[in-house]
């Protein structure tokens, strides 16, 4: 999306309030809509957090949407197989929309996590510290040319 900032949340904390929103059923949450943003980045801001919570230098690979497009049509990159096509369509039209501006309203954050949880959400920093083997060990593997799917 080039340098277009968008809205992040947690795994973790999109979880918990699926979870609560479950528990509590339709008669409180009938009807609602939640934007779950809980920060605001773009790819190089994300990758410094990342690095920081690594505690070593992660690059930062800015595409517009048609780098990618290229990308994906050369076969430099891949979808991974788990990806169903018209899902991978819809992933390159996010990306094409938010780079144009029509998505501009997605880079908003919200307190609904804190609001519905009582808790704080966690941060891009906070979540790699937490699953910090995990992201090395994806990391590990797309170096060597066999991304996890």
């Amino acid at each position: 999306m080039g340098d277009k900032r968008v809205g992040w949340i947690a795994a973790d904390d999109l979880a918990a309030v699926s979870a609560q929103v479950l528990a509590e059923g339709p008669q409180k949450h009938a009807r609602k809509q939640y934007w779950l943003s809980t920060e605001v980045m773009n790819g190089v801001e994300a990758a410094a957090e990342i690095a920081e919570g690594l505690g070593q230098p992660v690059e930062s690979v800015v595409l517009t949407p048609d780098d990618l497009v290229a990308q994906i049509t050369s076969g430099a990159m891949q979808m991974p197989s788990y990806v169903e096509a018209n899902y991978g369509a819809s992933i390159l039209e996010w990306v094409r929309q938010t780079y144009d501006g029509r998505m501009d309203f997605g880079a908003t954050t919200t307190t609904v996590v804190e609001d519905l949880t009582g808790r704080k959400p966690l941060t891009l920093r906070e979540w790699v510290v937490r699953y910090r083997d995990s992201v090395l060990a994806v990391g590990a593997q797309a170096a060597e040319g066999s991304p996890k799917e």
